[in-house]
């Protein structure tokens, strides 16, 4: 996933806004960092905020 496909499935999710994105739109940033950590923290992933493997897994999970 692209950082800018995974910074509008956190907005989607909430997990981020869009006012965030628009600061580094395709940037992964620390605001882009900290709602991927929000992301796996809910949903059961380690809080690395590293998109790996079973983050990927996560989002699939949810159709992302």
């Amino acid at each position: 996933m692209e950082v800018r496909q995974l910074q509008a499935a956190l907005v989607k999710l909430g997990h981020m806004t869009q006012a965030q994105v628009n600061t580094g739109p395709g940037i992964f940033g620390p605001k882009t960092q900290e709602a991927l950590e929000k992301f796996q923290a809910r949903h059961g992933v380690p809080a690395t905020g590293f998109y790996g493997p079973l983050t990927r897994a996560a989002f699939a999970r949810l159709g992302l």
